[in-house]
């Protein structure tokens, strides 16, 4: 359950004194408890951590538990590690290594927040090891040039659209599928009938691949978000959509249209599972723009296709969280123009 304010986490507590320091933090899905003494007697001081939790899936957060232990070592910690949680302890530093050590400690805690969803392989963890120690702290800056700024990046190979007319995002799904079972694909949807056969494939959990990219200044309680998607090609999916009340990776909503379907449907992911939440068949062409926009009241979701309302859902949670972008499976479709409003206040996130 959410905590009072619908603000994800819970309360954490701080105990401050002139040697002394006590933090326990709850941040989204994260836990962290730092305690450590700094006198003039190195004997006399220490620093200890516990971390545990994260929002993404057990890949990335063994990733970042390892790319944590690596950094505590190099500061002279002792770790443990037991599946998502580290223990750390330091000790008989003087003041002098002691503040400087606890200034990278939370550097470390404070950049490494949403590193299990973006943290891809095991290589990243010595390349992130050694930038931090260079002081690069910003884990999640995206590394190739072209890679979309201000986005975490879940799966799939987002990048800025290459046309300097438009301010774009591209998701490029084109390699998730090979060509043998793209010509299995259409010959199959040639015999049973196309609709037919991607209703099988949904329902079967075929080609569930998702990719998510999340914007990263785009905490939305209550209000409304808009989007234009064109979806231009795919053989498996030819979707793009709008994601929100994104809690994790594995837990948000998402309007998306199909032009292989030719229908807009609101989903929601719980645990990584997809639940159809309302549908409207509607004619959707690639090639072509389409405005979606979803507002939110209470638990109340409205969502719109070109101005009209095609869905309305009434969910039994809460809908605070993230905004972003989503495709499926092998779908190449372009973004431009998100924006939130929480009544207050429009964030222009893409022109």
């Amino acid at each position: 359950s959410l905590p009072p304010q619908g603000l994800l986490g819970g309360a954490s507590y701080t105990i401050l004194s002139a040697d002394y320091m006590n933090l326990s933090l709850r941040f989204g899905y994260h836990f962290a408890t730092v305690d450590a003494l700094v006198t003039d007697d190195a004997e006399q001081n220490y620093a200890t951590l516990h971390f545990a939790g994260g929002a993404g899936a057990h890949f990335g957060k063994s990733l970042r538990i390892q790319y944590i232990a690596n950094v505590l070592g190099r500061l002279g910690f002792a770790t443990t590690v037991k599946g998502d949680l580290i223990e750390a302890s330091l000790t008989r530093q003087d003041r002098a290594a002691m503040e400087k050590i606890l200034d990278q400690l939370g550097r470390l805690l404070g950049s490494t927040r949403l590193l299990d969803m973006a943290i891809r392989d095991a290589d990243q963890v010595e390349s992130l090891t050694e930038s931090f120690f260079r002081g690069i702290y910003d884990c999640l800056e995206p590394e190739r040039k072209d890679a979309p700024e201000n986005f975490y990046l879940i799966a799939g190979a987002w990048k800025k659209a290459a046309s300097t007319m438009e301010q774009a995002i591209l998701q490029d799904g084109s390699h998730f599928s090979s060509r043998i079972s793209a010509g299995i694909n259409q010959t199959l949807g040639r015999f049973i009938g196309r609709k037919r056969y991607l209703e099988y494939l949904d329902n079967i959990e075929a080609y569930h691949y998702f990719p998510l990219a999340i914007a990263k200044e785009s905490h939305l309680d209550q209000g409304s978000a808009r989007l234009r998607v064109k979806p231009l090609s795919g053989t498996i999916d030819q979707a793009g959509g709008l994601a929100f009340a994104i809690r994790d990776w594995a837990n948000y909503f998402v309007f998306r249209i199909n032009a292989l379907e030719d229908n807009a449907v609101l989903f929601e992911f719980r645990n990584n599972k997809r639940f159809a939440r309302g549908a409207a068949d509607v004619p959707i062409e690639a090639g072509c723009w389409y405005s979606l926009h979803i507002a939110t009241g209470g638990r109340l979701i409205r969502a719109y296709l070109d101005g009209v309302q095609v869905v309305e859902y009434e969910t039994d949670r809460g809908l605070n969280g993230y905004v972003g972008l989503w495709t499926k499976a092998d779908s190449v479709t372009l973004f431009d123009s998100l924006a939130i409003d929480d009544g207050n206040e429009c964030c222009i996130i893409m022109r």
